[in-house]
């Protein structure tokens, strides 16, 4: 007896792990997240630097570059919730109670461009502790499917 479509279950196999693949490349470049545990952000106040742990469950991430003559503006406009504002150039000290000054290196300053995918000055993003680990925090893209899913996460400015 001869069989019906031999070559089907195995398309049908390569489609379907293809589809998985995208499925989850999409949905972990669908959340940038910071791990405060992993990673050193170092804050600035009166000329002492110390290391950074949060404690509010949402803040604004914000980074800018201090030759822009208008980040000062920027920044205070955005003060809904607490700010980490880290500087480009790592050289603004802003005197604000609700703005954090962080420093940190070159390699964790790609890092961020890199997540949060910063391609113009200044940007400011809502990130938000993870419910598992209150050292991560997350933030959603506001881009497809991933998007559409989690709909009620994503919290409306």
């Amino acid at each position: 007896m001869k069989k019906c479509c031999p070559g089907f279950p195995i398309a049908f196999v390569v489609v379907f792990a293809i589809l998985i693949f995208l499925y989850y490349q999409y949905s972990f470049s669908s959340i940038s997240k910071i791990d405060f545990s992993v990673d050193s952000f170092y804050k600035s106040k009166d000329g002492n630097i110390d290391l950074f742990i949060p404690k509010d469950k949402m803040y604004n991430l914000c980074v800018f570059s201090s030759y822009n003559e208008k980040y000062e503006d920027f920044l205070l406009q955005n003060l809904n919730r607490n700010i980490l504002a880290i500087d480009f150039y790592q050289m603004a000290n802003i005197e604000n109670e609700n703005i954090i000054n962080l420093k940190v290196g070159s390699n964790l300053m790609l890092k961020l461009i890199s997540e949060f995918e910063i391609k113009t000055l200044p940007q400011c993003f809502i990130i938000e502790v993870n419910d598992e680990n209150n050292m991560v925090y997350e933030r959603i893209k506001d881009n497809g499917l991933y998007k559409l899913i989690n709909f009620r996460k994503i919290e409306k400015d």
